[in-house]
């Protein structure tokens, strides 16, 4: 999320207030990062960065989304960063 957002405010304001998003939010498959100084775009190359890298750290916990085990179909969720 980024810190200098008020869209993102308004989202960390909304899932403090309701049950059902502070649930969702907390479930072990959910990671949360705060940018404190960046835009609703992170317009800057280094923010970008920064959120690519978090997002490949992310990924590289996924197994591949679709794994064939004696004819059955199994995956597993990310556990937070």
């Amino acid at each position: 999320l980024s810190g200098a957002d008020l869209t993102a405010g308004e989202f960390v304001e909304l899932a403090k207030t309701q049950k059902s998003w502070r649930e969702a939010l907390e479930r072990p498959s959910v990671t949360i990062r705060f940018l404190d100084n960046a835009d609703h775009t992170f317009s800057t190359a280094l923010w970008r960065s920064r959120v690519e890298g978090w997002t490949r750290e992310w990924l590289d916990l996924l197994e591949s989304p679709v794994e064939k085990h004696s004819g059955t179909l199994s995956g597993r969720t990310a556990e937070p960063a």
